[in-house]
């Protein structure tokens, strides 16, 4: 976050292992961390420097005096208190039968970008869709959940993880594999004269009794 602190501490001695004090060190590193100032090492032959980063990652530090150096990694990790849904895909198309399904991604990051893994996203949505249930999220701050319907219409699927939330539409339509007359209207009447008309119309729906248009 930019502020939380990782530090590194190299010993700095003689050749005959005697720690040397007095002595400045040169920090360096590998990845976008930022490195505080150290002073020279101390009675013990220490030297201590504290970095911060705002990228969860892993760099290599570097303890360099005159020729002789050593290297060891730091992490930093992605900071959960400021969690918030960056993004959301849905798909759409999904045939109303309460068994196809759609489905919805969100990604999950804290307040510099890095994604965040483990956490638990809540899912909502506004019509008679069914949820599934959904993983944490993953390495790459993705959780990933799926639903069915067994009515044709747009419902909005909002992913929230503590008070940040995203929602966008996806659509069922309906079964035209299951296409059936629920209804059929017949007028009588006309003049039986080769021109007047009588009428007939028939309602088709499917075996949810969505209405299917082109029939």
């Amino acid at each position: 976050n930019g502020t939380a602190t990782n530090q590194a501490t190299a010993t700095v001695v003689d050749a005959n292992g005697n720690t040397l004090s007095g002595v400045e060190v040169t920090w360096s590193q590998d990845g976008s961390a930022l490195l505080g100032t150290s002073p020279k090492t101390d009675a013990n032959g220490q030297a201590t420097v504290t970095f911060t980063d705002t990228k969860a990652q892993t760099v290599n530090i570097t303890a360099t005096v005159n020729n002789s150096s050593l290297s060891k990694p730091s992490t930093f990790i992605g900071d959960s208190g400021s969690v918030k849904v960056s993004a959301l895909t849905v798909t759409s198309g999904a045939v109303a039968n309460g068994t196809a399904t759609n489905q919805a991604t969100a990604t999950v990051v804290d307040a510099n970008g890095n994604p965040l893994s483990g956490v638990e996203v809540t899912w909502s949505q506004d019509g008679s869709a069914q949820l599934g249930t959904s993983p944490k999220t993953d390495a790459n701050g993705q959780a990933t959940v799926t639903f069915t319907d067994t009515k044709a219409q747009t419902v909005n699927i909002t992913a929230t993880v503590n008070n940040s939330s995203l929602s966008k539409p996806s659509t069922f339509v309906g079964d035209s594999g299951s296409a059936k007359i629920s209804a059929l209207t017949v007028t009588s009447g006309a003049v039986a004269n080769g021109t007047a008309t009588n009428q007939a119309t028939a309602t088709v729906v499917d075996a949810n009794s969505n209405q299917l248009s082109g029939v």
